[in-house]
């Protein structure tokens, strides 16, 4: 295994290890066993210093062939390579990457140094002893790589883009790659299934040509090596799933360093969207409550032509587009439920898989169409803990359309309602709940479940909003800036009601999400009136609303203020219903850095076998060494129990009491203890 080093004082020398980074075009003559690889060193402004703020290391300047070069793989990513035009024994190489930005080179606002200088390397592995190649024509060039991924999608600036599969995804300020955040995904289940975090419509990057080669990366930090690869998803117009593409397998180095790979693929000439995630093999290392980290997730296209120089010559007139802002937005997507395709709401009952909602169109507050809920309980000594989903819930997904409600600005105040009619079978109050994710530096995942009004507050107290057998319930709250930009919220009964025998039964239709804290009349865009519209004028109602007051009478003043303003003769369109764009905001501080990530929470707490005197609280078993789960309640010694006993039975309890339990995780050697699962238990009456 042979390097060439491209520099000041090119030569030859051998070395074991395997090169980190690629960069650009050297030519190569002689017979090749293998593929030639490339890697490239940059440098801010001179030659002999380290990029310490995009992650280099420092060079060990005594022996130049074991100087491994260690780059935030955000900023600098291959993103092609291979080998072209062979002739008479020439073989042309070339690797393609993009390079570091920065405010040393002229870009304004800029926290990072950019790149000034770059040294390429060439490797042949397993090259004949005795062979002398030779190199010649090196030239490096500027091609068009851009990342095609949203910064909240590729670094994680503002909010999370994704959920997860066999695992929880949350923004965290622990580790990073880029800027201040990374995903954060702790462990939920360790099926045959592979573990990571899933992509959502906001994280689907527009392909705008026909077929072309994708460089898919992203970075993975593992505690423990563990194998996982990189999946993409491509999709066609209307967001819907056509293809996926798995990389080669990988291995992380373990001990959160961080690795970033890479892969290239060609989707289906039908593709519009693509996105890319890791996805891990499970393993012993990853048990239930292990944590692993994601960033620096990139879609580019391979690129192999240079920019082309302008020309100058005959330009037409410019054609403007001029965006109109609603007065208002129903961020809810089919707020009237005049179905459930694509799936964005789903049916939750406790002990069973989620359902799709069923949506009657014999029925509905205004129009036909209302989503139904059913459910009677049948464990009747099991209590739900606080935070469990019962009734009616949204759906979040890759597809646009199946994604009911969806958040633009985050760290803004909003208001969400819902017209609820309850069924004769109905046993209890309906409310409104919304559930809120992040990531607290020193405390771990803190999930903060927000309760709305119930069917019986606003009966009793708002009767104006009382129509018949519907009652319109709301609920305001602000998602913190960083969070999740999608809501997750539910409509059901409050999960200490839903004991015994107990019926929920109601209809959920009209749904209305928007920015503000005044709770406004409902509106969405199948209003009879030009002033209702819905976004980008789909007729399917799977879209957010638009409502602009007496459109008609603004839009011929504003036509004429234009031509005012405007040179005479140049075209344009006034655009309604576009997609609203996030407001600028100011940039989210810094999180401190923490030395180790928080202890998990303890998954899957319930109360069981509830009598009298006694109640049995389980967990999900798991092993985890060095570690303890402890019951608390208050004025009472802890109880403390293994990981993998799954359950603790808690006696000397009174009749028809209610208790307050906290289940959670504690290491053995620092005392360090994670968030707490609250559990509300009452037990049954005496005889």
């Amino acid at each position: 295994m042979n390097y060439m080093v491209i520099n000041d004082g090119a030569y030859m020398n051998s070395v074991d290890d395997p090169l980190r980074l690629n960069v650009r075009v050297p030519a190569l003559k002689g017979t090749v066993r293998a593929t030639t690889q490339m890697t490239a060193r940059l440098f801010a402004a001179s030659a002999f210093g380290s990029f310490t703020d995009f992650g280099f290391t420092p060079y060990n300047t005594a022996n130049d062939s074991t100087r491994t070069p260690m780059m935030d793989p955000a900023t600098l990513l291959v993103a092609a390579s291979g080998t072209q035009d062979v002739n008479a024994g020439w073989s042309k190489v070339y690797v393609t990457s993009t390079v570091p930005q920065g405010r040393n080179i002229g870009v304004p606002n800029s926290s990072y140094r950019g790149a000034r200088y770059a040294e390429v390397r060439v490797r042949l592995p397993w090259i004949d002893k005795g062979t002398s190649p030779q190199i010649s024509a090196v030239m490096v060039e500027r091609q068009q790589a851009l990342n095609l991924l949203s910064h909240d999608a590729a670094y994680q600036l503002r909010s999370c883009c994704y959920t997860g599969l066999q695992c929880d995804v949350v923004l965290s300020g622990d580790r990073f790659v880029v800027g201040s955040r990374s995903l954060k995904c702790t462990v939920t289940g360790t099926s045959t299934e592979k573990i990571g975090p899933l992509p959502t419509f906001a994280a689907l990057a527009p392909i705008t040509l026909t077929s072309p080669t994708l460089i898919h990366s992203a970075s993975v930090a593992t505690a423990a090596a563990e194998q996982f690869v990189l999946k993409a998803h491509y999709y066609d117009a209307s967001k819907n799933l056509i293809a996926t593409q798995d990389s080669a397998p990988f291995t992380t180095r373990g001990n959160y360093e961080w690795a970033a790979r890479t892969f290239a693929w060609t989707p289906p000439a039908t593709a519009v969207y693509a996105s890319v995630v890791p996805a891990i093999q499970p393993s012993a290392t990853l048990p239930i409550g292990a944590e692993f980290y994601v960033d620096a997730l990139g879609i580019r296209y391979q690129s192999l032509r240079s920019v082309p120089p302008t020309v100058n010559g005959y330009r037409a007139a410019r054609h403007m587009f001029i965006d109109l802002k609603a007065n208002r937005v129903n961020l809810a997507r089919n707020p009237s439920l005049t179905d459930n395709n694509p799936v964005c709401w789903l049916a939750h009952t406790p002990g069973t898989a989620s359902t799709p909602a069923l949506v009657r169109s014999y029925t509905g507050r205004t129009r036909p169409g209302a989503a139904e809920y059913t459910a009677t309980l049948t464990g009747a000594t099991v209590v739900h803990p606080e935070g469990t989903r019962i009734g009616l819930g949204s759906n979040v997904s890759a597809q646009t359309a199946a994604t009911p409600l969806e958040i633009v600005n985050t760290g803004r105040r909003h208001i969400l309602s819902a017209y609820i009619s309850e069924q004769a079978a109905n046993m209890v109050p309906v409310r409104v709940f919304v559930e809120v994710a992040e990531d607290v530096p020193g405390k771990g995942v803190v999930r903060t479940v927000y309760r709305g009004e119930s069917t019986a507050d606003v009966r009793n107290q708002h009767p104006e909003r009382v129509e018949g057998a519907w009652a319109r319930i709301s609920i305001a709250f602000t998602p913190p800036a960083g969070t999740a930009r999608w809501v997750s919220a539910w409509f059901g009964p409050d999960p200490e009601q839903y004991t015994g025998t107990v019926t929920s039964s109601f209809l959920v239709d009209d749904i209305l999400l928007e920015e503000g804290s005044t709770l406004l009349p409902y509106f969405d865009g199948g209003g009879h009136h030009p002033d209702y519209l819905w976004e980008e004028w789909d007729a399917s109602e799977h879209s957010r609303s638009h409502l602009y007051r007496d459109r008609r009478t603004l839009q011929r003043r504003l036509k004429e203020v234009i031509g005012d303003h405007i040179e005479h003769g140049t075209p344009y369109d006034l655009r309604y219903a576009s997609a609203p764009k996030p407001e600028p905001q100011d940039p989210l501080p810094l999180q401190p850095d923490i030395e180790a990530p928080a202890l998990p929470g303890v998954a899957g707490v319930l109360g069981d076998e509830i009598t009298a005197r006694s109640v049995v609280i389980r967990w999900t078993g798991h092993p985890d060494e060095g570690r303890a789960i402890v019951v608390r309640r208050q004025g009472q010694p802890d109880l403390v129990s293994g990981p993998g006993d799954g359950a603790v039975q808690v006696s000397g309890l009174a009749p028809s009491e209610h208790y307050r339990f906290s289940v959670l995780r504690r290491d053995n050697v620092s005392g360090q203890e994670s968030t707490e699962s609250v559990l509300h238990i009452i037990t049954r009456a005496a005889g």
